[in-house]
């Protein structure tokens, strides 16, 4: 991970403390022909999540954000490429997960 990115990341994790009791959309986007996230390579999935912790499990390097209701979103640190922040409320995260799967969550604060 390049340093700006790693920086814009643990930024991005100290500020997620702040927003507990808040929803965040997430929107992800599995694709197993490397960064073609092509709908014709890609599986989709979206929720919204009323965030009560964000812890980081070690082992693994993930990014733990959970919620009510029985929900849970992970994202590898130790795996990222890019982060960007779209707006004020809203980033996207890419991973890679295999030598040709990448993951792109989108997570965007519902409500400020």
């Amino acid at each position: 991970m390049e340093a700006q990115m790693r920086i814009d990341f643990i930024l991005f994790t100290e500020q997620c403390a702040t927003l507990l009791g808040r929803e965040i959309h997430v929107r992800e986007a599995l694709s197993n022909n490397g960064l073609n996230f092509d709908r014709h390579f890609t599986s989709f999935s979206e929720f919204v999540i009323t965030l009560v912790s964000v812890n980081w499990r070690i082992s693994g390097g993930r990014l733990m954000l959970t919620g009510t209701e029985r929900t849970s979103y992970e994202i590898g640190a130790d795996q990222l490429i890019s982060f960007l922040r779209l707006g004020a409320a809203e980033y996207e995260l890419t991973e890679k997960c295999g030598p040709s799967v990448f993951r792109k969550t989108t997570l965007e604060v519902l409500s400020l």
